[in-house]
Formats: structure tokens, sequence, C-alpha cells
């Protein structure tokens, strides 16, 4: 429990929204709850929370009504500490709201921020401004922990967020005898590589390695990659199921989770299948070197080398091999548990 009254403001998506607000909501009660600005509730039940809610229209218009309605929520529950996520656009709404209201700050950071390919100089200058100025900035890893340090950001400020998944994870068994030998989730855009992972499947078939792989999500990509998968002879290997809503359902009829992204902050899906005990082979998009020690519970690739991600997977197929790395995997899995990212959080608000 934390004695100091916090406020959660942003608009993100559910997965991202849940994770980092449920942490604070274990360290508050029902009779002093964590008051959070969202446009909706994520799907998932988090405890200790009382809800400001406004109607998105998926316009600009959401900075004022998030503003207006964070702006109540602050006039009468008057919180010690608002926590944020996303700089760019929600995080500078709430940083503003700080700034008139007086209150501290933690400032949560996605990943790759401070990438000049996705972010013009001018975002850059403002997000370092409102870090330097916000109270604590959380980030996904000790990668862009150091890049945030080099670009002039006051290390003191900077912790890196625990990732976590709710606990009914580790009660979830992998099937003996997986439907998939390899599997990944992911939006089908351009960034998340997914051609570099069917490329390496084919790599690995070439070799007499005839693994299925499932691919969970949608996206731009999914034709384009359909077609890929058609003229490499893959189609009874690769098997697009879509955007699901029982995504464990189908980790757990899987052998291995493959990240082929060529850019991430930490991939959500990631550390719900090495959660669940997935071994996993992911490039080092992001914060992946924070959980995955290549070679000892899970292995690590470059980006863009489809040969190094189809190696690393024929590594896999040897059953010792296997075997050894799961089980230092299985001794890892706790480092994603709630009471952990709770804790980290209360220290980091004791801090302030």
């Amino acid at each position: 429990m934390v004695k100091k009254r916090l406020l959660w403001l942003g608009k993100t998506g559910d997965a991202n929204s849940w994770y980092h607000i449920y942490p604070f909501g274990l360290l508050k009660s029902e009779e002093d709850p964590l008051v959070v600005v969202r446009h909706s509730a994520p799907a998932n039940f988090v405890p200790n929370t009382e809800y400001y809610g406004f109607k998105s229209s998926g316009s600009a218009m959401d900075m004022l009504k998030i503003m207006l309605v964070g702006a109540k929520a602050i006039m009468k529950h008057r919180p010690d500490v608002i926590i944020t996520f996303n700089p760019i656009p929600w995080g500078s709404v709430a940083w503003l709201l700080s700034k008139v209201f007086r209150k501290k700050l933690i400032m949560g950071l996605i990943g790759g921020e401070t990438e000049p390919t996705r972010t013009s100089a001018a975002q850059l200058r403002w997000i370092k401004f409102m870090c330097n100025t916000s109270s604590r900035v959380s980030v996904t890893g000790t990668v862009f922990k150091q890049k945030l340090i080099a670009s002039g950001i006051d290390s003191e400020r900077i912790f890196v967020f625990p990732h976590c998944v709710s606990d009914d994870w580790f009660d979830m068994k992998l099937n003996e005898n997986p439907t998939y030998d390899l599997i990944t989730v992911a939006a089908l855009l351009p960034g998340k590589r997914i051609e570099h992972a069917v490329e390496a499947l084919k790599i690995l078939h070439d070799q007499g390695y005839k693994l299925n792989f499932c691919v969970l999500g949608d996206g731009p990509e999914r034709k384009p990659l359909e077609e890929l998968t058609k003229s490499l002879g893959l189609e009874e290997y690769v098997h697009f199921k879509g955007q699901v809503s029982n995504v464990a359902e189908y980790l757990t009829k899987a052998k291995i989770f493959v990240q082929s992204s060529e850019n991430e902050g930490l991939s959500i899906a990631l550390v719900e299948a090495m959660a669940l005990g997935l071994v996993s082979v992911a490039t080092e998009a992001g914060a992946e070197a924070d959980h995955i020690e290549d070679g000892k519970n899970g292995y690590l690739v470059q980006p863009h080398n489809v040969e190094q991600l189809a190696s690393k997977i024929k590594l896999l197929q040897d059953k010792e091999k296997f075997l050894t790395i799961k089980s230092n995997l299985d001794a890892y899995r706790p480092n994603f548990k709630m009471e952990r990212a709770a804790n980290v959080c209360k220290q980091v608000i004791d801090s302030i």
C-alpha cells in the first residue's frame, strides 16, 4: 500500500494500459482508489480503481476532452502523483495538468520515442524537456534508459518499468503435444517484419525441418504475407489466424515463440509468451536482452538477419538443448509476476 493519492491519465491500447495501470491499482484500496482518466476501462479488470471516462472521437478533440476530464478528477481527488503513458500526445496533457495543479508526475515512455525515424527533432526536444521536468520517467528497458541518459535526461529520474502479466497466466499449462512448432503475436505492420520469420521457416524447410507456424494478428501486411507464403510453397505450414481474443489458448498450443521485429520497446506478446513458459527466439529490437540471456533461457538475434533467426530456431530442434533452455526459462518466469511489479512501483512512488 502507498499513502500517496494517485491518478493515472492516458489513452492507449488495452494491453499497454492494463499492464501499466494494474501494479498501481494493487497499491491502493477501495477506500482510497487509483483514479484513472481514460476513454474507457481496460478490457481486463483492475482492482481498486475509479474511472473518469470521455467519449473518444478519434480526433484532436480527444486532447481537449481528456484535459477537461483530467482537471475535474484532479480537483475532486487532489492526487499527490499523476502517472501517464506515451509522451506524445497524452503524456503532454498529463505534464501540462501537473504543472497547472502543481502535482508530481511519472512520465511513461513506450520505447523508441528517441528514434529519429519516428520522432521529429522538435518532438525530441519537447520529450527531453518534459522528462527533465517530471519527477520520474519510466522506460521499457535498460537499453532505452541508456539512450535517454546519453540524450541528456537526468539518470536519477529514470527507472525501468516492470513488465508483468496477470497471475492466472502462471496457472496455465503448455500442451505436451503442441499443435504449432512456432508462433508469433503481432500487428501485421511493416516494422514487425513477419516476412523474415516466414523466410526463416523456408530455410528450415529446405533443411528438412517441416515446422508449423501460427501467426496471430491482423493488419495491412496480411495479404502480402499470404502471397509470400504461397510463393514459397509454405501455405500448408503457415496458419494466419487473424486477431483473436483468446491469445493464451493459442500460446499454450505452441512450442517456440518467435519475434522478428525491427523496432520494439518491449513486446507485451513476448512477455506473455515467456511468462507462460514458451521458449523464445527474438530480435534485439528493444529491451529483449533485459529478459533473455542468449543461449541460456532463450535466443536473441539481430533484426533483419533471416539466416541467424533460422539457425537459432534450428538449435531448439535438439531435444536436450531445448529442455535445458526451457528449465532456465521456468526459473526466470516469476520475474513477470504482478507482486514484483507492484513492489517496484511502490519503491518509485515512495522515493518521490
